[in-house]
């Protein structure tokens, strides 16, 4: 599998932090939008829930965007734009997380 977050196969070990209670795909856009850095409306138009592990896809569609998975935890998993939605869902589901301090939010 490709590379997802510096330098771990897919996500980077546990989520540190305050985590927070997603509720809705509309909640969860507000996340990816500061994470992956556009636009919220954005956000919610490219995403769909994962009802099999309770998260939130979200995906940049321009070239190298990246992706993220969002749990209704407030947990996350990042992955490049070139890892498909097949190889995050058992990743997550397996309990790898990308730490959110990886991320430069404002």
């Amino acid at each position: 599998m490709a590379s997802v977050v510096r330098g771990d196969s897919l996500g980077c070990g546990n989520q540190k932090g305050k985590r927070m209670n997603i509720n809705s795909r509309r909640e969860g856009a507000e996340l990816a939008s500061r994470l992956l850095r556009y636009p919220v409306e954005e956000a919610f138009e490219y995403s769909r829930e994962i009802p099999e592990i309770d998260a939130f896809f979200y995906w940049r569609p321009a070239r190298g965007g990246g992706k993220i998975l969002i749990g209704r935890d407030g947990s996350v998993l990042f992955a490049i734009s070139a890892i498909t939605i097949d190889d995050m869902i058992p990743t997550f589901r397996s309990g790898r997380r990308t730490d959110i301090s990886l991320f430069e939010v404002d």
